[in-house]
């Protein structure tokens, strides 16, 4: 590649290695609509939807796709739970958009959308979780126990600064 390409493609904001890990979905049933390019997948028990170490199981998945046919957004239903390492995360809905890699749960109207991270736990009406960063954000009426875990200051050593 040359520097001009190079330059370019820095100056429009991407990498120019940077591709986007696949997105893998496991079903029971699966419905293609090709005039709205949607797909709808169903889970017996749950659908499974995978991008690298984060997993989202729901009931139902409807998801648009791009012009490759690739998952451009997922939108999922009915008992949902995000696993990424020791982080859980159960809400009612979540939508992952492939373009940003976020992934937002809500939870109806009254009940909180529930992050376990080993021992803490935190409620909120509504978390962004961005996979690229691995950056959670829970707004809206959070509430919570934090349990530090390991040492949070990594220069210190034995103790001392």
């Amino acid at each position: 590649m040359t520097l001009v390409a190079a330059a370019l493609l820095l100056s429009l904001g991407a990498e120019p290695s940077a591709k986007r890990p696949p997105v893998r979905v496991d079903a029971e049933e699966v419905r293609y609509s090709y005039k709205e390019r949607t797909v709808t997948f169903v889970g017996r028990p749950s659908v499974r939807l995978t991008r690298e170490d984060a997993v989202l199981l729901c009931t139902q998945v409807v998801a648009e796709n791009d012009a490759d046919g690739k998952i451009a957004r997922a939108n999922c239903t009915g008992e949902v739970k995000l696993t990424r390492g020791a982080r859980t995360v159960t809400c009612d809905s979540a939508v992952f958009v492939e373009a940003t890699a976020l992934v937002t749960c809500r939870s109806a109207a009254g009940k909180p959308v529930v992050m376990v991270d080993g021992p803490s736990t935190v409620t909120g009406q509504e978390l962004v979780y961005d996979l690229d960063r691995d950056l959670v954000t829970l707004r809206g009426q959070v509430v919570g126990d934090i349990v530090p875990q390991g040492d949070l200051n990594p220069r210190r050593k034995g103790g001392k600064r």
